[in-house]
């Protein structure tokens, strides 16, 4: 395996990459609709010149056609903007020449002469402190996001809302990128009918000077927007290396919508770069053409992915397997740029991951022995809406790190990407679409020892997290309901990593009954064991631990299984991938929806794991597999999602096992492809795991308290 990395890394051109970086980069920093389809125009180009097979898919952003639950925003666009101090003293804030993200998107378009106001300005940015304020007709000063107070901006008339937040605490001149203005609470973009706000932002050292100035009387500024909204175009583009046969594919996938050079850039230009390489191996004869096809697929975030299953469903039936790359590329010397490779959820263990796990330890191994790797539990702040059993594509999500916080800001420049990192970027990602689209039934042998030893990982995060909890037991209802949930969840575990090892019989017809089958076979005895020894140890612990406080060992004894809810739900209407409510009149929101639930773990998993025959206590259960602890009551949220057409709820007995099916756009038609010529040691890491779910792209933050478990 290690001979494949050779070719590829041979041969791809770091400069390249950057030249990539470079075009892609002038046009999205002033991310308005007209850059993006300039950027489309430039990928399609490159894949065609490849010789990739090209499909281009130019979605309505028309704010008001669906994909499944997501509504496609209006298209904006940006010419100028201006903000400006009228007094205390007469000069210029920022302008979108030199500082793009001083805009927020669709912000609407001023008089030429501008807005004229002055300046209310917030201590926290918390809402409360717009209570019994009149605002009317002012710009609202606030050093937080302008998502929490956006709605009463709105609904009090204020003029325009000025944001200096930034999650770069240390960066006092970065200028964070708004990139939504929704009037729904976490949406992306509005609707046909919506009230888009005038959003600004400045860096925090501009916003302490506007304070300042505030502090010694009225501050009122001049702001000027060229824009406008319309209904026009975002366009989606996909490159195909055909395989042979070819009956399946395996998609590399990446937003290209960021503003930064790192987010999203960086992944662009290396995913182009891999398909050069891999187009130019297999013409070369120095790789073997794959069994499978690979499609590159470069789309806006979510909301592409989402028509994209749609309006592509015959080729989302025959992918195999998705690897999500959402990265930057910073220096791999530092700790801040390691890589975090997120397996699928619960919902679809699969066999890739033992893959994946082999691919990316051998490579950094061998080229990149400095840059760390950490597998933590999925997230919903990437692109992994495939994994939706509806969709039916096991995805995986690629992350890394920054020399410093930038995700979203002004501070995403070019001369922070690191050469090494564009190599690694589109390196090891190639190499495991190139072998998943290679692997056989005489690989199963391999495959298995390789989840097996993903399986005993997962064995042994989970059989901490139980040593600690019997160590904190303080008397013997914890210990005995400690030993109840540990066999439960190890019943659940055993299940879980058996049913990835059973995912191989995807590689051929009657592989079960094959001599290599019996390498499974054996495996899977291995996991139950592991799942025995857990449960003993456990035992033994908490033996030790009521020895401590005096209790008798003959009162340990399992709690019995809670009661569980044990109605069934089962989905229904059109609702594909994520719920974002986008539909949905707020004022029909209730309890325990907040906000926007798109990037929810725990509500859009419980979601993807109703198949009609789980009850809604089961669900509950296995959410833990990769949500520890979360605040979000389920049966809530799945009366909720009843109320409004989503699922309905079956007593057990009324329960089918079917589900609803993923339905064809209508609006958009399938074009012929192209020829070839037509988020303390861990404080670094929890921080950037923060930095990178709370300024994600496209998507909402995550209401959840959720404390994350290893997958």
């Amino acid at each position: 395996m290690i001979g494949l990395f050779d070719p590829i890394i041979r041969s791809i051109s770091a400069e390249t990459i950057r030249e990539h970086v470079q075009h892609i980069w002038e046009k999205n920093r002033f991310f308005d609709f007209t850059r993006f389809r300039e950027t489309a125009d430039y990928i399609e180009e490159c894949l065609k010149n490849y010789g990739l097979e090209v499909d281009r898919i130019d979605l309505p952003a028309d704010g008001e056609t669906r994909f499944g639950d997501a509504v496609m925003p209006l298209a904006w666009d940006c010419e100028t903007a201006e903000i400006s101090i009228v007094s205390p003293a007469q000069r210029i804030l920022a302008n979108r020449s030199d500082c793009p993200n001083c805009v927020g998107m669709w912000s609407p378009p001023t008089s030429p002469e501008g807005i004229e106001a002055s300046v209310f300005c917030l201590a926290s940015g918390e809402p409360g402190e717009l209570e019994n304020q009149n605002v009317k007709g002012m710009f609202i000063y606030t050093p937080g996001r302008i998502d929490a107070i956006r709605e009463l901006a709105v609904k009090q008339e204020a003029a325009g809302v000025i944001s200096s937040w930034t999650p770069a605490a240390k960066n006092r001149d970065s200028v964070q990128w708004i990139f939504r203005n929704s009037d729904i609470p976490g949406g992306w973009g509005p609707s046909k009918n919506a009230s888009p706000l005038l959003c600004l932002a400045v860096s925090p050292k501009c916003g302490d000077e506007i304070i300042q100035m505030a502090s010694e009387g009225t501050v009122t500024l001049c702001v000027k927007v060229q824009s406008r909204l319309y209904s026009g175009e975002l366009p989606l583009i996909s490159g195909l290396i055909p395989g042979d046969p070819g009956e399946e594919e395996i998609l590399l996938n990446t937003p290209i919508y960021g503003q930064g050079a790192h987010f999203n850039a960086s992944t662009t230009a290396a995913m182009l770069e891999s398909a050069r390489v891999l187009a130019n191996q297999i013409d070369g004869g120095v790789m073997p053409k794959p069994w499978r096809g690979i499609r590159f697929l470069f789309s806006p975030k979510l909301y592409g992915s989402i028509a994209f299953a749609r309006s592509r469903k015959p080729v989302i039936d025959r992918t195999l397997f998705a690897l999500n790359l959402e990265s930057g590329a910073g220096n791999p010397d530092i700790s801040w740029s390691r890589w975090s490779y997120r397996y699928a959820p619960v919902c679809r263990r699969h066999y890739s991951d033992g893959l994946a796990w082999k691919i990316f330890h051998l490579y950094l191994q061998h080229w990149r022995p400095q840059r760390f790797l950490e597998t933590p539990s999925a997230s919903l702040s990437s692109d992994i809406v495939f994994n939706d059993p509806q969709i039916g594509v096991p995805t995986h999500w690629l992350y890394g790190g920054t020399d410093d916080e930038c995700r979203h800001s002004s501070a995403d420049v070019i001369d922070s990407i690191d050469s090494r990192s564009l190599i690694d970027l589109a390196a090891a990602p190639l190499a495991m679409a190139y072998t998943m689209a290679c692997i056989g039934n005489g690989d199963i042998p391999d495959l298995a020892v390789w989840n097996y030893n993903v399986s005993q990982e997962r064995f042994q995060n989970d059989l901490q997290i139980f040593l600690d909890r019997a160590k904190e037991a303080r008397n013997l209802s914890d210990l005995n309901e400690l030993l109840g949930d540990a066999s439960r969840h190890f019943d659940l575990r055993v299940q879980t990593e058996a049913d990835a090892l059973r995912s191989l019989s995807e590689l051929g017809e009657d592989v079960e009954q094959q001599l290599d089958w019996e390498t499974v076979t054996e495996l899977i005895s291995g996991i139950e064991e592991l799942g025995k020894s857990a449960r003993n140890v456990i035992r033994a612990h908490a033996n030790v631990r009521a020895d401590e406080m005096n209790l008798p060992l003959t009162k340990l004894e399992t709690a019995a299984d809670p009661v569980e809810d044990d109605r069934i739900p089962v989905r229904i209407g059109e609702a594909l991938g994520v719920i974002t409510l986008d539909s949905i009149p707020f004022e029909e929101w209730s309890t325990p929806v907040k906000t926007s639930p798109r990037n929810n773990l725990p509500f859009i998993l419980a979601w993807w794991l109703v198949d009609g025959k789980r009850t809604i206590g089961q669900i509950q259960r296995l959410l833990h597999f990769d949500v520890t602890r979360y605040r979000e009551c389920i049966p809530a949220w799945f009366t909720f999602l009843e109320k409004h057409g989503y699922i309905t709820i079956k007593g057990e007995k009324e329960a089918d096992s079917s589900g609803a099916a993923i339905q064809e756009a209508p609006e958009i038609k399938e074009e012929p492809a192209e020829s070839e010529e037509a988020k303390e040691s861990d404080a670094a890491n929890e921080a950037a795991s923060a930095e990178q779910e709370s300024t994600d792209s496209e998507t909402t933050d995550d209401e959840s308290e959720t404390k994350e478990t290893p997958s």
